[in-house]
């Protein structure tokens, strides 16, 4: 089962939140040498024709709409979708399958009214000592907490956390032909394909 996990290193308040989490995620920060992670990066409810900056743009406009400098609080949502190397075989080693559960689970928030901003990264030296984040091929989500469609702020819980994690792990068994139930039935490894060969 792929695991999301919410980043909660910095709490996402200061004003440049949004310019400093896309840049981060879409690997474009000014001096940037993890460049080479990035596979892909896309979004909802922003225009990812732009670049990183059109998207940071979008957000930061609706944030101000809605009044974020006098609610003041947190400005994004950080989470990050691991998958494992497993899960990376039944998708065929396909960063063209991980970038559709990309879309796929921006598609989870923009349902809800939030903007998103996502990138499929994956590291090209694994460093024993690090998060299991940067071990595998992962996702991360640059979420508004600003709903674009009433101003409402998001709060989530761990009951909702969890509810989107398995929400995220249907989408990536769709998508690799394993149905809804792959995350409780024994799986054999060529049911998407898996040639055991990065692609």
């Amino acid at each position: 089962m792929a695991m999301l996990m919410m980043m909660r290193r910095g709490g996402y308040t200061n004003k440049d939140a949004v310019d400093n989490l896309i840049h981060y995620v879409t690997r474009t920060r000014r001096n940037e040498d993890r460049g080479d992670e990035l596979v892909a990066w896309g979004g909802m409810g922003v225009g990812c024709y732009g670049g990183p900056e059109l998207a940071i743009t979008q957000i930061r406009y609706v944030q101000d709409c809605y009044g974020i400098e006098a609610r003041g609080g947190r400005r994004m949502f950080h989470e990050v979708l691991c998958i494992r190397d497993e899960e990376f075989g039944w998708l065929a080693h396909s960063y063209g399958a991980a970038y559709q559960i990309g879309m796929g689970c921006a598609g989870y928030y923009y349902s809800m009214g939030f903007q998103v901003v996502f990138a499929v990264h994956h590291p090209k030296h694994k460093q024993p000592d690090s998060s299991i984040a940067n071990k595998w091929v992962h996702i991360h989500f640059a979420v508004n907490t600003i709903n674009f469609r009433d101003g409402r702020k998001w709060h989530t819980s761990f009951r909702e956390n969890y509810a989107r994690e398995r929400a995220f792990n249907d989408i990536m068994g769709d998508l690799c032909g394993l149905g809804r139930r792959h995350l409780y039935l024994p799986v054999h490894k060529q049911a998407c394909g898996w040639a055991g060969t990065a692609g």
